[in-house]
């Protein structure tokens, strides 16, 4: 099977689209916050910024991957089919393709939620596309005003995020960086589900994006640095913390992560019993 027949036929099953379908639900529900708080003071939103939200906000940003986690929960995605394939192609070659499958379906699985977030944006709230920050964004950034958090429970103080970038550099990036974090997380998933017979990668990889969290919340300043999670959200490269890790050397550390995985995983598979 193709890595084309295999990204259609698997994106396309009712397993997928469930879990695209969750993802999005989940990315629009948490939103909605800050269309509501712009729809109450009146003013208009640029189109790309409730994604940068998403991608940013530290308690939008843990529910963002679970989506992500289900789209790829059964990989190395092994059925009755499958074997008679690995005879044909190879074992290399067919985990290979499976690999190449889950980069793209978390980089599909990104763009839906751009996607659901621009569509609701539009359906939501008064939107406009140039590129400059709405006053709604810099009231949140660079006011924080409490009731905001009180009647909204919304809060966006990242001031250097929104003076560093303009909104289109800041979806740029957050997609990137989403985008690399979703391939780590599913990464794990797959390593650990070869190596436990597809036990143990769902429990693994949703501990490890959990934990990012935690160690974001119980420890301040330089330490976070050393969080995956946190390289993921490109707020935390604008916030002036000193010997904070670079955008180019943390997705350099990604990418090398990612590709430390996938030939991790592809060692493994030489001995996944089928």
């Amino acid at each position: 099977m193709s890595i084309r027949t295999t990204y259609l036929t698997k994106m396309f099953s009712f397993k997928s689209l469930a879990a695209l379908c969750l993802g999005v639900s989940i990315c629009i529900y948490n939103i909605y916050a800050y269309f509501a708080f712009a729809n109450y003071i009146g003013e208009p939103i640029q189109i790309l910024e409730a994604f940068v939200m998403t991608g940013n906000y530290l308690h939008f940003f843990l529910p963002f991957f679970l989506g992500n986690l289900f789209l790829v929960s059964d990989a190395p995605f092994i059925d009755d089919m499958c074997r008679y394939e690995i005879i044909r192609i190879g074992r290399q070659r067919w985990i290979t393709d499976k690999i190449i499958y889950i980069i793209l379906a978390s980089i599909t699985y990104t763009f839906l939620i751009f996607l659901s977030t621009l569509i609701s944006s539009i359906i939501c709230c008064q939107v406009y596309i140039s590129n400059h920050w709405s006053n709604a964004i810099l009231i949140l950034a660079e006011e924080q005003p409490i009731f905001a958090a009180n009647s909204f429970r919304l809060i966006f103080p990242y001031p250097g995020l929104t003076s560093s970038l303009s909104p289109l550099a800041a979806m740029i990036m957050t997609f990137i960086f989403c985008t690399l974090y979703s391939i780590f997380i599913a990464m794990i998933l797959l390593v650990f589900n070869v190596f436990w017979q597809k036990k143990y990668g769902f429990i693994v990889a949703s501990v490890v994006h959990i934990l990012g969290y935690v160690f974001i919340l119980t420890i301040d300043g330089p330490p976070v640095k050393f969080s995956i999670l946190s390289w993921a959200m490109i707020k935390n490269y604008f916030m002036g913390m000193k010997d904070y890790i670079s955008p180019l050397t943390s997705a350099l550390l990604f990418i090398t992560i990612i590709v430390i995985l996938a030939e991790l995983g592809k060692i493994a598979f030489n001995h996944y019993e089928l």
